[in-house]
């Protein structure tokens, strides 16, 4: 069977793909079809959630903190603090106020080292530390449509977050899965937003045979 879109993914990205015996519907457009002992997750089996621990700080109360540390807001690092909540590989997602409809801008980031999220943002810590940076690139190819909340302030509640799906390929092909869409990270975001074999899971099926 072949691959959805494949002559479409082969001019973006400019290589070959491998043909999988078989595919399969994923059930969500923004996925499409996936190689079929492919996986599909959700979110809550592949992370923790740390929300929890999470401290907002006021700009007078960070005033008094200043430092080294980044305090992360709903989609950015707003400050810097003198000490952290956490210190290791997280993941981190906007919870209200994150660009949920954008696909040029991401609401999904990585974290290493010391960090001071406040309760803008959702903290995620991986099952296994890893996978964070391919937990991020997941989430930011997610359609948010149906998952956020509000009509002026879109909210993305924990509860629908960790429900989200997450394609799961065996360990050596989300490796080269990761590799790849490393090496096109530099690209400008429109040609990102474009390409097939970045936006959609089904195109993923390209770089694990390289």
């Amino acid at each position: 069977m072949h691959r959805p879109d494949q002559a479409d993914d082969r001019g973006v990205v400019g290589m070959s793909f491998p043909e999988y015996p078989e595919y399969v519907q994923s059930g969500f457009h923004w996925i499409g079809a996936i190689p079929s002992h492919w996986e599909l997750k959700p979110l809550k089996f592949l992370t923790e959630c740390l929300d929890g621990k999470r401290i907002p700080l006021n700009s007078e109360q960070r005033s008094f903190k200043q430092g080294d540390v980044p305090y992360w807001g709903a989609n950015a690092i707003m400050d810097y603090v003198d000490e952290a909540i956490f210190d290791e590989n997280l993941v981190l997602i906007g919870e209200d106020g994150a660009p949920f409809l954008d696909p040029l801008k991401s609401v999904a980031f990585f974290s290493t080292g010391p960090v001071w999220p406040n309760n803008h943002i959702h903290v995620l810590r991986p099952d296994n530390q890893q996978w964070a940076k391919f937990l991020v690139r997941s989430l930011n190819a997610t359609d948010y449509a149906n998952f956020i909340d509000g009509a002026t302030r879109q909210k993305l509640t924990q509860s629908r977050l960790m429900n989200i799906p997450i394609c799961w390929p065996a360990d050596k092909e989300r490796e080269k899965i990761t590799s790849f869409l490393a090496r096109i990270s530099h690209r400008s975001p429109a040609s990102l937003a474009d390409c097939a074999g970045y936006r959609h899971y089904r195109s993923l099926a390209a770089v694990t045979d390289q």
